[in-house]
């Protein structure tokens, strides 16, 4: 902190101040009443209550109460009570109470209360700062600054004593002890404290955070998360403490040694400890522990090496797979998917007038949400964080999923859903009730390796398989059956997705020089920049600047062709659909046409 004072060498008799109809230029004198002058003012060594220019000033080791300015100011190792300034403002070494510019505002190694200006503010070195409000961004390095309002980005390195940040941009931290953080954008952290957050998105790095409230995606690398982590798609990897995490799709944990709850549709443990619950819909777990119950729909669920107390399998889910023929033939496969897309609640697909208007997300909200789009008689609506729409020569999509702008498949689609309706009735393979009627699997779990103290099957008639040595405990409404052979095959690492943990059918090599499936990497796009952050090397890239690792892929197929050739098949046709598909998003994001709703 630095506090001036006047020289020494500065009169210390008191004069009268006056006005000027030119500039001002003084130098060692005191004034006991205001200053101005209708032109710039230029003082070293001054004492006076007010200094009123109608142009800038330039101000060293001076002391004054009020100072205006209607061009810019530039002060030196003074002391000031308050300054406002029509301009940009440019402080270093002063002892400021209040700043408020038109323009920017530049301090260095200054004692300033607050700041306001319609513009960016830079800082460094500032202490007591209690509020910087700016339009623009706020860059802020070595400072002590109790709270942040910004209109665009942040960027914060070493910053003590915030309580609060808003900000509508971006937001990078580094070294930082927040408590406080709230953006519209995406937040990047390293190294930094932080009690509360909510975003947009969020990648942090060997922080420590209390509670994480994010619309669209969390990822954390060695972070400490001890009460709540709230996001669509979670990401954690080496992080030695978290919380309870609530996913409403994914969460995918890695070397995460000590987890109390994990709740989302989609969840993949790999090498982590839960102290206590696991609920989902699809559920993963290898080299794992949950101590309490791990509560899951699996139709097949394999836990490798890994220790479960208590496992609760509920009736799985039935993915709606609508029949291919119907009694007016084959239906198109683009109906297909948007038939399936309404089976699942994803979206609807209503008549408006003369209009088709497909909705995403809760129908309730329909009349509260502004069409996205109109085009060819089809609207677009949806509720608000549900996904992002691209648009490409006669395709719109929405994340996965691809609609056509053509009103007479729409259209198709919706009276072929109305018939179904109207039928009471689905050609739906697992639900068929015209005399085919597809026999259900039973559920199984297979333990290869490990211990499941208990297993509980809510739908009786349940089969446990031990493989690798593994043991059950109780078993309730099924049955145990010994393996008579080693577990399947299991694929080489390089072959499987470091996120997913999937083998991967469609590889593609990221500039971090990282190899990941083209899903994991379309799941991994930011929804506000449109841009990925490599999980493992935290390296920033998109989409179009991964390449497709043909010699892996190969070798994978290689692998399927000997181990499990029942699967060549569905990759060889996962792999063209995605290589079709990536060739439109790559071009759409050249073509920078991409919103998120």
């Amino acid at each position: 902190m630095y506090t001036s004072t006047i020289s020494s060498k500065a009169s210390t008799a008191c004069e009268n101040g006056f006005h000027t109809n030119s500039y001002l230029q003084e130098k060692n004198r005191s004034f006991n009443s205001p200053l101005s002058c209708k032109s710039f003012a230029d003082l070293e060594k001054i004492n006076a209550p007010i200094l009123d220019a109608h142009s800038y000033c330039q101000l060293q080791e001076c002391r004054i109460d009020e100072v205006r300015a209607k061009s810019f100011c530039d002060c030196q190792i003074s002391t000031i009570a308050k300054l406002k300034s029509g301009s940009y403002v440019e402080i270093k070494r002063c002892d400021v109470g209040s700043v408020e510019a038109s323009g920017f505002v530049l301090a260095k190694e200054s004692k300033i209360a607050n700041i306001s200006t319609k513009s960016y503010a830079e800082l460094r070195g500032i202490t007591q700062l209690k509020r910087v409000e700016a339009k623009g961004f706020i860059k802020a390095t070595n400072s002590e600054i109790a709270s942040i309002h910004s209109g665009s980005y942040v960027e914060l390195k070493a910053i003590k004593g915030l309580h609060t940040i808003h900000a509508h941009g971006q937001v990078q931290a580094a070294e930082c002890d927040i408590e406080q953080l709230q953006s519209k954008n995406y937040i990047e952290m390293a190294a930094s404290t932080v009690s509360q957050v909510t975003c947009a998105q969020l990648e942090a790095t060997n922080s420590y955070l209390e509670s994480i409230k994010s619309t669209y995606g969390v990822t954390l690398k060695s972070c400490w998360a001890i009460r709540t982590v709230s996001a669509q798609d979670v990401i954690a990897f080496q992080c030695a403490s978290l919380g309870a995490i609530e996913a409403t799709r994914s969460a995918n944990l890695s070397f995460c040694p000590s987890v109390d709850n994990v709740t989302a549709l989609e969840i993949t443990l790999k090498d982590c400890t839960v102290l206590h619950n696991v609920t989902g819909n699809a559920v993963k777990v290898i080299n794992s522990v949950v101590q309490q119950t791990l509560t899951a729909k699996n139709s097949e669920m394999k836990l490798v090496n890994s220790h479960i107390n208590k496992l609760v399998l509920e009736a799985p889910l039935q993915a709606p797979t609508i029949a291919r023929t119907e009694a007016s033939g084959d239906i198109p496969s683009n109906i297909l998917s948007l038939v399936q897309a309404v089976q699942s609640g994803r979206l609807h697909i209503i008549r408006e007038g003369s209009n088709y208007c497909i909705h995403f997300g809760d129908l309730q909200q329909r009349m509260r949400n502004m069409n996205l789009m109109t085009m060819n008689g089809i609207i677009i609506s949806a509720s608000n964080g549900v996904g992002t729409l691209n648009m490409y020569n006669n395709q719109i999509k929405v994340d996965d999923l691809i609609i056509p702008k053509d009103k007479t498949t729409v259209q198709a689609a919706f009276e072929f859903i109305e018939r179904q309706r109207h039928r009471q009735t689905a050609h739906i393979d697992s639900n068929n009730n015209n005399n085919s009627k597809v026999e259900q699997k039973p559920q199984r779990v297979i333990i290869a390796g490990g211990h499941v103290a208990e297993v509980a099957f809510e739908v009786a008639g349940g089969v446990v398989i031990v493989q690798d040595n593994g043991s059950v405990g109780t078993i309730f409404q099924g049955t145990v059956q010994e393996s008579t052979g080693r577990a399947e095959a299991e694929p080489p690492n390089e072959y499987t997705d470091a996120v997913s943990l999937d083998i991967m059918r469609n590889p593609c090599t990221t500039p971090s020089r990282q190899t990941y499936d083209r899903t994991t990497l379309q799941r991994l796009v930011n929804k506000v920049t449109g841009r990925i952050i490599c999980p493992l090397t935290y390296q920033e890239f998109s989409l179009s600047d991964c390449l497709p690792d043909v010699g892996l892929q190969a070798q994978i197929e290689a692998w399927l062709q000997i181990h499990k050739p029942s699967s060549l098949q569905e990759s060889l046709q996962h792999t063209a659909a995605a290589s079709s598909e990536s060739n439109i998003e790559i071009e759409m994001a050249e073509a920078g046409m991409t919103f998120t709703f």
